[in-house]
């Protein structure tokens, strides 16, 4: 008795009662804003094309603070509102954050960039680039049938190619999504802008397992 006396004389059990509650709140807080983000949906276009359903949370001139989901795992974010084309709250109209100004980069037009954006969407989606990825596979085997035999300087062969597979440019494939807008320029540099660092990343990937691939093949078979 007379120790619970003396911790409570310092105000010992009252600090700690305190903390507990305030843990309990910012759970509870937490689990809130996690159900109404599950609930209430908003939503976030940025200007690389994405489009994001989540919970906005703080707004300001700089950046936008959100909530979301992904693979089931829990995820507070923010975004620069220069990334930002608009956002929208539930039951609210879409706020238009983007602005033309070819001062700060922004040589597009809203109407435009809106297309650019959907070009991007549409590369990420559909774009598929197969002659490219067969020709970094057959370089890749090639060079590491060349490392095998000695030529240890093909190591690099992958990024090299990988860089070199981009200077004949990059065309917009024909999708049934995109026929109303292959002849827009504004949607073409978008679509072009996703697709060429999806050829870059593939012709990486797939020149950099036939490499691979053929090494541990000629060497286990020499």
């Amino acid at each position: 008795m007379r120790r619970i006396k003396f911790f409570d004389y310092f105000g010992i059990y009252k600090i700690l009662y305190f903390i507990k509650m305030k843990k309990i709140i910012t759970t509870l807080f937490i689990a809130t804003f996690f159900v109404s983000a599950a609930v209430c949906q908003d939503t976030l276009k940025l200007l690389g094309g994405d489009l994001l359903e989540v919970k906005i949370g703080k707004i300001t001139d700089e950046k936008i603070s959100y909530a979301g989901t992904h693979k089931s795992k829990r995820y507070f974010r923010s975004v620069n509102t220069e990334e930002v084309f608009s956002y929208r709250l539930k039951d609210k109209s879409e706020v238009l954050v983007y602005k033309y100004n070819p001062e700060v980069g922004n040589i597009y037009e809203v109407g435009e960039m809106y297309d650019y954006m959907i070009g991007g969407r549409h590369a990420e989606k559909e774009y598929r680039p197969l002659v490219s990825n067969i020709f970094a596979l057959g370089a890749g085997i090639w060079s590491g049938y060349a490392i095998s035999d000695g030529s240890h300087v093909l190591i690099a062969a992958p990024l090299i190619f990988s860089s070199l597979i981009l200077i004949p440019g990059t065309r917009v494939q024909k999708h049934d999504v995109n026929k109303n807008y292959r002849g827009n320029s504004a949607y073409r540099d978008g679509y072009k802008r996703v697709a060429k660092g999806k050829k870059f990343l593939n012709a990486l990937k797939f020149s950099g397992l036939g490499m691979l691939g053929s090494f541990i093949i000629f060497e286990v078979t020499d």
